[in-house]
C-alpha cells in the first residue's frame, strides 16, 4: 500500500511539472504606503493583495523606481504575499541597511507560517532563490523582519503551476421537496468540467438520490473521463429517488479526482408516504360546558388529526412533509397556528376527549387523514376533510390559557422568571360578585408584573363578565425538592378551573453540564442547541502547534463528514507573535482544558464560519490580539464556558496594553458566555466591532454567571444586536459595567454590582444610545443605571432561571472560571468512553434538555439481562416504553423518546433491570 501511495504521489508531481510554469512579479512599485503602519493592513500591489505590518514605499531599489521597506524592531515586521497556488520556486532581491538576518517563512492551507529561510545579509543587494514544490491550492509566503537592521527587498518572481480543477456550473442544486417514496423527481441538470486533471472524475451520490450521464440511465455513482488532463464540459443528470417515506432526507454529491479539491454539492429531498383516499368520519359524545367527546372512525389513512377553531370554521390545512406541532387535547394548552387554529388530536386513535372549552361558544372542526412512515414523511389527504361543528351549553364557566405552567430548575429561596396567562369568564353568578385565584405551596400570583404577588387574589367581575385578565404566576422554591399543584380558579357558579404548575428547587448550580443556557441552547439556523463534540473521538493536544494543525485539518476541505470531534488540551500550551490560532469552517467541535490546569498562553482563538463550537475550562493568559474572537455571518452556536481570561500580571500589570478578551462581532449568532473569570484585563467583552455596520442587528448572544473581577469596560459593550445579561457580578469596574449603543436590545437582570460607579449606560463614548431594562439587579456601593426603552424579553427566545442576586458573589467566586471543575467525566465516560462505559449499568442524561420535541437517551448495561427504558409524567404516570428486551455489554443502545403529542412538563425517564432502577428528569418546553 505504502508503494502505491508513493507511486500515484509521484505519478502526480511528474504531471504537475510537466504543466506550463506561470510566473507571478512584484516590483513594488505602486501601492505600498508612503509610511510605516503601526498595524498590520492589507494593500492592493501590482501581483494582488499584501498583508503588511510596517513597511514602506522606499527607492533605495534594485530596478525600477521603488522597493518594499521592512522597518526593524519588534513586533518584527513582515509583508504576506497573496494566496498562490502550487508554488514551484520565489527568486527576489534583498538587502540590508547594515549587516542582518533575513528571514522567509510559508503557510499551507492557512496553516501557521514557518521558515523556510534565513539568510545573512548585508547592504548591497542581492539575490536569493528558495525551491519551494509547495502544490497546495493555498500558499503564503512572508517576507519577516525582526533584526535591528531595516530590510529593503525588490524585484520578486514567483513560479507556480496549474492544479487540477473540477469546474461545476452550478454552486447548489435546488431542493427536490416533496416526492411520495418508491417514485422518482424529475431530474436536475448542471455540467462537469476540468483541467490539469491526473484522472478521471468520480462522482457519487448518497443513498436516495441518483445520477445519469444521459438522463436514462440513472445510478449512485458514474464516472467521467477526461482525456489529457481535460475533461470537457459534460451534462449531468441528477433525481431523488426515495425507497421508503423517511421524511426529509439529506446527503451529498461529490466530484472526485487525484489531486483535485473535491467538489460537493448538497442534496435534499422530503420522502413521503402514499397519500390516502378516504376521510374519517365525524360524530360527538358527551358535551359539557367546558368539554367535548369527539369520536372520528374510519379513512384509510393509519393516522388522522383533528383541528378546532372557535366561532368560525377551519381554516387551518396540514402541509404535506411536515409534523405539527403544539398538539394538546387541553384547548387552551394547545398552540395556535394561526387565526385561532389549533390541533386537538393527531395519532392513530378514533376518539378524543376534548376540555378547556369556553362556554355557550360554537366549536368548529376539521378532521384529515394522513398516512406516515418515519421522520416528517406525512402525506395529507387535504381535498374534502371531514367537518363539523357543536356548540357548548350556556352554563356559567372560567377559563385560562394556558392551563400548563412549568417553571423547570429554580434555586431555593430565588424567584423564577415570571409566567402568565390569561382568565376570562362568562355567564357567571351572581351577575355581580367575585372569583377567586389561589396558588398551591411555593407559588405565587398576581395581577401585576413584577409586584404584588400573593398567594391567593380576589378578582371581581360584574354584569356576569369577566374580561380576559392577565395573571403572573412566579416559582419560590423553600427546599430542594419537586413542586407540582394547581392555581384553583373558583366562583360565579362554574366549575373549578386549574393551571397546572410544576418545578424543582434546586441549590445554586455550578454550570458544569453538558449544555447551555442562553442563545446557543435554541433551535436555530439548523442546529439544535450547541452540542460541540459530544459523542466524537477525543484528541489530546499537548502544545500549540498540534492544536494549529489539528484544527485546520477539521476544516470542511479536509474533514466534510464534519463528525463530532473532542479536543482535549492538557497542560500549558505556549505560542508567540500576534498571529491567533484559527477555529475556521469547523463544525461539532469542543475544545476543553483536561483535568483543572489547561492553558493558551500567549494566543487566542479566531472562531469564524463555524457552527455548533464549545470552548470550555481554559485559562487564556497575555494573548496579544484577542483572547477569544468570534465572528462572521456563517458562525453560529457558540458557547463559551468555565474559562479564564487575564493579561497576565507579569507581562501587563496594568491591564493596559492588550486588546478584547472575549470579543463578538460581524454577524454571528446565538453565543452563550458562561462561568468565566475575567481580571487583569481592561478591554473585556466587545459585542459589534464598530457603529457602522447595523448588519449587526442580528447578533444574539447570553451573559450569564461570570465574574468581572476588577476588569474595567466593555461588561458587554453592545452595538445594534440582542444581549441577555444576567447573574454576572461586577467585581470593583472602574469605567462601567455594560453599555447598550446603537439601538442595540439589553436585557440586564439578576445581576450584582460591587463598587463601580456606572452599572449601565445608554450610548458610549461616541456610540448613540440603545435600548437597556434592568430588573433585580443588585447596587452595592455602586451608582445608579442609565435605563432606556423597552429591549426585549428573552423568554419569547428560550427558557431559563435567574438565580437569587444575594447569592451570586459566593457562588461565582466558588465555580467560575478554568480550573475550578473536572470536566475529564463530562467528556470521557459519558461522552463515549465506549471501554468503560458500554460494560456499566448506566443511564445517560438525555441531551438536549430541555427539549422539544425530541430528545435522545442512552444506556448500556454490565452484562445480558431483560431492561425495560420507560418514560413517566410528573405524577407517574407511564407515558411511554421505549425499550423492552435482552441487552447486551459491550454495547451503547441509543434511543429517542419524542413528545410531539405531550404538554410541556417534567418526564423521567427510567432504566430498569431486575430490582436495579436508574431514573433522571427531562423537561420539556413547547
Amino acid at each position: 500500500m505504502k508503494s502505491y501511495i508513493r507511486l500515484t504521489l509521484l505519478v502526480s508531481l511528474c504531471f504537475i511539472s510537466s504543466i506550463s510554469a506561470q510566473q507571478i512579479s512584484e516590483g513594488f512599485e505602486t501601492g505600498l504606503p508612503a509610511a510605516y503602519a503601526t498595524s498590520a493592513a492589507d494593500y492592493t500591489l501590482s501581483s494582488g493583495i499584501w498583508s503588511i505590518l510596517k513597511g514602506a514605499q522606499n527607492t533605495n531599489k534594485h530596478g525600477g523606481t521603488y522597493a518594499l521597506a521592512l522597518s526593524p524592531g519588534s513586533p518584527a515586521a513582515y509583508a504576506t504575499t497573496p494566496s498562490l497556488i502550487a508554488v514551484q520556486s520565489i527568486t527576489f532581491w534583498a538587502r540590508g541597511s547594515g549587516a542582518s538576518t533575513l528571514r522567509v517563512q510559508k503557510s499551507v492551507d492557512q496553516g501557521d507560517f514557518i521558515d523556510i529561510l534565513s539568510q545573512n545579509i548585508t547592504s548591497g543587494y542581492s539575490s536569493f532563490t528558495i525551491t519551494i514544490n509547495e502544490t497546495s491550492p493555498d500558499v503564503r509566503l512572508r517576507f519577516v523582519n525582526g533584526a535591528t537592521q531595516t530590510h529593503y527587498i525588490d524585484d520578486i518572481v514567483i513560479v507556480t503551476v496549474p492544479v487540477p480543477v473540477i469546474n461545476l456550473s452550478r454552486l447548489t442544486l435546488p431542493d427536490f421537496g416533496n416526492l411520495v417514496s418508491g417514485l422518482n423527481s424529475p431530474s436536475v441538470a448542471y455540467q462537469v468540467s476540468g483541467n490539469n486533471l491526473l484522472s478521471d472524475v468520480t462522482l457519487i451520490t448518497s443513498a436516495g438520490f441518483e445520477l445519469s450521464a444521459d438522463n436514462a440511465v440513472f445510478t449512485n455513482s458514474i464516472t467521467l473521463n477526461q482525456a489529457s488532463g481535460v475533461l470537457t464540459e459534460k451534462t449531468v443528470y441528477v433525481r431523488f429517488s426515495p425507497l421508503v417515506p423517511a421524511g426529509t432526507l439529506t446527503g451529498t454529491l461529490s466530484h472526485s479526482s487525484t489531486g483535485a479539491k473535491t467538489k460537493v454539492l448538497a442534496l435534499t429531498g422530503t420522502a413521503l408516504s402514499e397519500e390516502p383516499t378516504s376521510q374519517p368520519s365525524l360524530t360527538f359524545g358527551s358535551i359539557t360546558g367546558s368539554t367535548m367527546q369527539l369520536n372520528f372512525p374510519g379513512g384509510n389513512g393509519n393516522n388522522r388529526i383533528v383541528a378546532v377553531r372557535a366561532g368560525n370554521p377551519v381554516s387551518w390545512v396540514p402541509v404535506d412533509g411536515q409534523k405539527v406541532s403544539g398538539v394538546n387535547a387541553n384547548f387552551t394548552a394547545a398552540t395556535d397556528l394561526g387565526d385561532g387554529n389549533r390541533v386537538i388530536y393527531d395519532g392513530n386513535g378514533t376518539t378524543v376527549d376534548l376540555t378547556g372549552l369556553a362556554v355557550a361558544t360554537m366549536w368548529h372542526f376539521a378532521v384529515y387523514s394522513y398516512n406516515a412512515g418515519t421522520g416528517n414523511s406525512h402525506n395529507y389527504l387535504t381535498t374534502s376533510p371531514t367537518i363539523g361543528s357543536q356548540s357548548t351549553p350556556a352554563v356559567p364557566g372560567v377559563n385560562a390559557i394556558p392551563s400548563l405552567l412549568s417553571f423547570g430548575d429554580v434555586v431555593v429561596n430565588a424567584f423564577s422568571t415570571e409566567k402568565e396567562f390569561v382568565l376570562s369568564g362568562n355567564i357567571l353568578t351572581p351577575e355581580n360578585d367575585n372569583l377567586t385565584v389561589s396558588a398551591p405551596a411555593g407559588f405565587e400570583v398576581s395581577l401585576t408584573a413584577g409586584a404584588g404577588f400573593a398567594s391567593s387574589l380576589v378578582i371581581p367581575y360584574t354584569a356576569g363578565i369577566l374580561n380576559q385578565l392577565d395573571i403572573y404566576a412566579r416559582f419560590k422554591p423553600k427546599a430542594v425538592s419537586q413542586y407540582s399543584g394547581v392555581i384553583s380558579i373558583v366562583g360565579g357558579g362554574a366549575a373549578p378551573f386549574v393551571v397546572t404548575v410544576s418545578g424543582f428547587g434546586v441549590e445554586p448550580g455550578k454550570g458544569d453540564g453538558r449544555f447551555p443556557a442562553g442563545f446557543a441552547s435554541m433551535d436555530a439556523r439548523g442546529q439544535n442547541s450547541t452540542t460541540g463534540g459530544a459523542g466524537g473521538k477525543i484528541i489530546t493536544i499537548t502544545d500549540a502547534a498540534t492544536l494549529s494543525t489539528t484544527l485546520r485539518d477539521l476544516r470542511t476541505d479536509h474533514y466534510p463528514s464534519h463528525d463530532p470531534v473532542i479536543l482535549k488540551l492538557s497542560g500549558t500550551l505556549n505560542r508567540s507573535g500576534e498571529e491567533m490560532i484559527y477555529v475556521k469552517d469547523c463544525k461539532n467541535v469542543t475544545i476543553v482544558g483536561a483535568g483543572t490546569d489547561a492553558k493558551c498562553v500567549g494566543f487566542g482563538f479566531e472562531v469564524e464560519i463555524s457552527q455548533n463550537i464549545i470552548i470550555r475550562n481554559i485559562e487564556f493568559s497575555n494573548c496579544p490580539n484577542d483572547g477569544i474572537d468570534i465572528r462572521d455571518p456563517e458562525t453560529h452556536h457558540i458557547w463559551v464556558d468555565h474559562c479564564s481570561f487575564n493579561d497576565g500580571a507579569s507581562s501587563d500589570p496594568d491591564a493596559g496594553s492588550h486588546d478584547g478578551a472575549l470579543d463578538y462581532k460581524k454577524m454571528a449568532t446565538h453565543v452563550t458566555v458562561s462561568w468565566n473569570h475575567f481580571y487583569n484585563h481592561s478591554k473585556t467583552c466587545l459585542y459589534g466591532h464598530t457603529d457602522n455596520e447595523p448588519t449587526d442587528t442580528v447578533m444574539c448572544a447570553t451573559y450569564h454567571h461570570n465574574w468581572f473581577e476588577k476588569t474595567r469596560q466593555r461588561h458587554p459593550r453592545v452595538r445594534f444586536g440582542k444581549a441577555h445579561v444576567y447573574n454576572n457580578f461586577y467585581d470593583n469596574n472602574d469605567l462601567y459595567g455594560i453599555a447598550s449603543c446603537e439601538e442595540a436590545d439589553v436585557m440586564a437582570e439578576g445581576n450584582y454590582f460591587l463598587n463601580v460607579p456606572f452599572p449601565m449606560y445608554s450610548g458610549y463614548m461616541e456610540s448613540g444610545p440603545g435600548d437597556i431594562v434592568e430588573r433585580n439587579n443588585v447596587y452595592k456601593n455602586s451608582g445608579a443605571p442609565q435605563l432606556r426603552g423597552a429591549a426585549f424579553n428573552p423568554t419569547a427566545f428560550y427558557a431559563y432561571t435567574v438565580d437569587d442576586p444575594e447569592l451570586v458573589p459566593d457562588m461565582l467566586k466558588q465555580y467560575a472560571g478554568s480550573g475550578k471543575i473536572d470536566f475529564d467525566s463530562i467528556y470521557t465516560h459519558i461522552d463515549m468512553n465506549k471501554g468503560s462505559l458500554a460494560s456499566s449499568f448506566v443511564l445517560l442524561e438525555n441531551y438536549p434538555n430541555p427539549f422539544n420535541p425530541s430528545t435522545t437517551i442512552e444506556f448500556s448495561v454490565e452484562q445480558k439481562m431483560k431492561t425495560e427504558l420507560r418514560i413517566f409524567d410528573v405524577l407517574g404516570k407511564e407515558v411511554t416504553l421505549l425499550f423492552s428486551g435482552i441487552a447486551e455489554p459491550g454495547t451503547i443502545y441509543k434511543t429517542s423518546f419524542n413528545a410531539l403529542n405531550l404538554p410541556s412538563g417534567i418526564y423521567i425517564s427510567m432504566l430498569g433491570s431486575g430490582n436495579t432502577r436508574i431514573a433522571h428528569k427531562m423537561l420539556l418546553l413547547k
